[in-house]
């Protein structure tokens, strides 16, 4: 439901939710328009609350760990924005169930309309839409000209690989060290060790100079801290 962070002419209409990559995502369909927060509901009095707003329809990004709690970035900022005016999404676009993925890419189908909600005239240029975006990009860790680190939750790994998703600008670079259960780095695992990453994919492999784990160090939890310049890290899955 709208909150103190939507403006007043906000309501779910729908939504569009999928799991992925261990938690649900969801494309919350947002009619910008006024509803009465108190009273029997009737038809009538909906269309005068609904009067003076835009009618028009977006669809924003939320998240969920249990399909009950949910959360919206605070921005409120449109994930599928609606396209200029003349196009056939100017005035609503609605999104398909869930995205397909297509090589590195997420294609989102979505029913595109040039006027707004309950337009008297219908929809006579009303079309599908395909939004695309980059595997994993609906957020990122980012770091400017100033590097920024962070470190991994614990995680099984047994060989000294992790695949990444990173887009690096020029100048840039992505680099990792690998540390061990009491967070001290692994020998022969430094970001020294590491061969930097300046490129754009969403599966580099990012390795060491070191081909192997010590003896030892094969089993238990490790954790990842990577060091960032000018760069996106989207996604990251530990060997």
């Amino acid at each position: 439901m709208a909150d103190d962070n939507d403006p007043d002419a906000t309501q779910t209409y729908g939504i569009s939710a999928f799991p992925y990559q261990g938690l649900y995502l969801a494309l919350p369909w947002i009619h910008h328009a006024r509803w009465f927060k108190y009273g029997s509901y009737t038809d009538a009095r909906m269309y005068q609350v609904e009067r003076d707003g835009p009618w028009m329809m977006d669809a924003q990004l939320a998240w969920s760990w249990d399909l009950v709690n949910w959360t919206r970035p605070p921005a409120r900022a449109p994930f599928l924005p609606l396209g200029a005016e003349g196009e056939s999404d100017a005035g609503m676009a609605i999104p398909a169930k869930e995205p397909v993925q297509f090589g590195g890419r997420l294609l989102f189908f979505y029913g595109g309309f040039p006027g707004p909600h309950n337009q008297a005239a219908g929809f006579p240029k009303a079309a599908t839409g395909l939004a695309t975006l980059r595997l994993d990009g609906f957020c990122s860790l980012q770091a400017l000209a100033q590097e920024g680190w962070l470190i991994s939750r614990r995680e099984v790994m047994t060989k000294p690989r992790v695949t990444t998703n990173a887009a690096v600008k020029p100048g840039g670079y992505v680099v990792a060290e690998l540390l061990d259960s009491e967070n001290q780095v692994i020998a022969g695992f430094s970001r020294n060790d590491c061969v930097p990453f300046k490129g754009d994919s969403v599966r580099h492999v990012l390795t060491w100079q070191t081909a192997q784990l010590p003896s030892g160090q094969a089993e238990g939890d490790k954790q990842v801290r990577f060091f960032l310049k000018n760069a996106d890290l989207c996604s990251y899955l530990p060997e």
